[in-house]
C-alpha cells in the first residue's frame, strides 16, 4: 500500500518494490539540487538509476555481494539513492519516503560529492546518462543532422568541434558518448 505524500508515493509495506518513473525522479532530483548544474542533476539521476533502478524501498546487503564484512557499519544500502548504513540515517524513512532518501543523498553529495556512490566510481552511471536525457540527447541530434548535411574535411572540422565543445562543457556525457560509440 502506498500513500502519496508531496506528490511522492511513500510506502507503507516492504513486501514489493516500489519504483518512480524518470519524470519523478527528474522532478525530485531538480527539487534536492536546484542549485546545481543541469549536468550534475543528470548524473545524480542517471546514479539513482544505476544504484536502485529507480525502485524506492530496495535494500542492497554489501556483505553478500562481497563489499563489506558482515558486521561493518556499512554493511547495508538503502532506498532510491542507495543510502549508506554508516552515514547513520534512519532506514524506515529511506525506504519509504523518496524526499527524504533524496535529502539524505543532497547531504552526502555535499560532504562526498559523486564519489559517495559506488555506480559513480565505477562508472556504471554512464549507460543512464543519454536514456530519456533530452537536452543532450537534442543536442547530439542537431548536429548528427547538421554533420550529416557536411562531406570531407568540413564534416572532420564540425565533428572535431562538436567533440571539443562536448568534452569541455559537459564532460561525463563526453566519457558516455565515447563509451557507447
Amino acid at each position: 500500500m502506498t500513500e502519496l505524500v508531496d506528490s511522492y508515493p511513500v510506502v507503507s509495506h516492504l513486501d514489493a518494490l516500489v519504483s518512480l518513473d524518470r519524470e519523478s525522479i527528474d522532478h525530485l532530483v531538480g527539487r534536492f539540487f536546484e542549485d546545481k548544474s543541469d549536468s550534475d542533476k543528470t548524473i545524480m539521476t542517471a546514479i539513482i538509476f544505476a544504484e536502485s533502478g529507480g525502485a524506492v524501498n530496495i535494500i542492497h546487503d554489501n556483505y553478500a555481494s562481497g563489499h563489506q564484512a558482515e558486521d561493518s557499519v556499512a554493511r547495508w544500502d538503502y532506498g532510491l539513492a542507495q543510502i549508506n548504513s554508516q552515514h547513520d540515517y534512519n532506514r524506515i524513512p529511506l525506504l519509504t519516503n523518496p524526499a527524504y532518501n533524496l535529502g539524505a543523498a543532497r547531504s552526502i553529495f555535499d560532504r562526498q560529492g559523486f564519489g559517495a556512490w559506488s555506480a559513480f566510481n565505477s562508472g556504471r552511471y554512464r549507460e543512464f546518462l543519454l536514456a530519456g536525457n533530452t537536452w543532450i540527447t537534442g543536442f547530439l541530434e542537431g548536429v548528427t543532422e547538421i554533420l550529416e548535411t557536411l562531406e570531407g574535411d568540413r564534416k572532420r572540422v564540425g565533428v572535431e568541434a562538436m567533440m571539443s565543445h562536448l568534452q569541455a562543457e559537459y564532460p561525463a556525457f563526453y566519457r558516455a558518448y565515447i563509451d557507447t560509440h
